[in-house]
């Protein structure tokens, strides 16, 4: 067959949500994990989902002022992830029993999004998905922590 008639088939690129604790990390930490992760969106290995309401979970968090960083540096650290990510506005539903703010919009974000993996470090969200029944666990894609991501994709 000549290679005008075969089709081109684009490599899928991995939809990612991921909760604002693993966000912070990576961007903060200098350590070859945090690299990799942000490598792996920067490149376009992964395509990071961002919601607003993990957005401002982010800029909470990088303003807290044990970190010490000014609003420059904040921006700064914004714009090494914002700019790779595709912007999403799920619906917002009451968070779940046991579930914190990070992992519950983490988890709103994979199911809107129709991520291929969600990833969170969060023990509390892993044993909600395994127990529940609800529709949101039924429709979330798969929990990888932030080590497995890396071992598999990056």
């Amino acid at each position: 067959m000549s290679s005008r008639g075969k089709k081109k088939t684009a490599t899928q690129v991995l939809r990612v949500a991921i909760d604002a604790r693993v966000l912070l990390a990576s961007l903060l930490r200098g350590d070859g994990r945090a690299t990799a992760l942000r490598q792996a969106w920067q490149a376009g290995r992964i395509q990071p989902l961002v919601s607003p309401a993990i957005a401002q979970q982010l800029m909470r968090g990088l303003a807290y002022p044990g970190f010490g960083l000014n609003p420059a540096q904040q921006q700064e650290l914004l714009a090494d992830f914002l700019p790779y990510a595709e912007v999403l506005r799920p619906a917002s539903r009451p968070a779940a029993a046991g579930l914190g703010a990070p992992a519950w919009s983490a988890l709103e974000l994979a199911v809107a999004g129709r991520a291929g993996l969600l990833v969170s470090d969060d023990p509390d969200l892993q044993a909600w998905l395994k127990r529940s029944r609800s529709a949101m666990a039924r429709g979330a894609c798969e929990l990888r922590t932030s080590d497995a991501l890396l071992a598999d994709f990056c």
